[in-house]
Order: structure tokens, then C-alpha cells, then sequence
């Protein structure tokens, strides 16, 4: 999971198996569904941690080293990577980027609870219509399905933003 991070991919389970999927190419994929949201909205729940932004992201190894910065970030908290597997100067810039991009986009988390949704799973992309942060683009992290009771339960994370 860590090496799937600095890929810029996400590991999961799917039909028994793991699977990295690259979180760029889960943002190109189509919207499965747009659900509109209202303040207040029963079963919404909106989180935003300013502490969890990072504002550079340096791999250093003895082949090379990269660094990439967020503008946006200026006040983030800065981090320094050794022992990477980077074996050059383009894989290193990579690695920063692909982790400083996986550390911003977990600043930003949408949960929603509704009835069962069958059309929900991990990596599918979600937009939502809402007033300010409630609305944009989105990809499920993780879905828990209720059969029993006809619920489903998803964390999202916004996509998008720190491009």
C-alpha cells in the first residue's frame, strides 16, 4: 500500500484479489452517478482538515532526488522521504508528487449514508451538486453495504483540486 501510494494508485480487494488502481485514471473515468445535496442534508456528513495538508514533498535517495511543491499549501507541514525505491531523478520528482497528491486529497472527505446502492465501490467516481464544498468531483474510498437492512454507507475524497 505504501509503494502503490508513491505510484499514485490506491490497493484494493476487489472479487477476491487485490488490485492497484491509479487514482489519475479513476478521475478520467465517468461520473456513476451526480447526487444533489442540501444543507442541511440528513445522512451527509463533510470534513475538511487544514492540519493534513502538506506544502513539499522531497524523496532523497543516493540516485537522486525530487521534490514537489503546493502553492496552495504554503502554512502545510513539509516532508522529507529516504529509502524510497527511486532509482532516479524523474522517479523521485514522481514519488513526491504522486505522495504529496495522495496526502492533500485525504484533507477532504465527504460521508454519505443512503438507501442501497449496488452501483457503489471503491474507485468509482461521484459528483455531487451542492452549495460550496458540497459540490464537485469525487471518488469513493471505501463503500459498506448494509444487504440486510438496504443501506450503504461511502467515503469520498475529493478529486481535482491540487492538480
Amino acid at each position: 500500500s505504501w509503494l502503490a501510494g508513491l505510484e499514485g494508485a490506491v490497493l484494493k480487494t476487489w472479487d477476491g484479489c487485490f488490485l492497484m488502481i491509479g487514482l489519475q485514471d479513476a478521475e478520467r473515468l465517468e461520473a456513476v452517478e451526480t447526487i444533489p445535496l442540501k444543507v442541511p442534508h440528513p445522512g451527509v456528513s463533510y470534513k475538511r482538515r487544514w492540519d493534513l495538508g502538506r506544502s513539499a514533498v522531497t524523496v532523497v535517495t543516493p540516485w537522486g532526488s525530487g521534490r514537489a511543491m503546493d502553492p496552495e499549501e504554503a502554512d502545510g507541514i513539509p516532508l522529507v522521504l529516504c529509502g524510497t525505491p527511486a532509482a532516479d531523478l524523474a522517479s523521485a520528482a514522481r514519488f513526491a508528487g504522486n505522495r504529496m497528491e495522495m496526502d492533500n486529497r485525504n484533507r477532504e472527505t465527504l460521508i454519505l449514508k443512503s438507501k442501497f446502492r449496488p452501483n457503489w465501490s471503491a474507485c468509482v467516481r461521484i459528483d455531487t451538486e451542492g452549495p460550496g464544498e458540497l459540490g464537485g468531483k469525487w471518488i469513493l474510498d471505501s463503500v459498506d453495504h448494509d444487504l440486510k437492512n438496504g443501506r450503504s454507507v461511502g467515503r469520498l475524497s475529493r478529486i481535482g483540486k491540487w492538480k
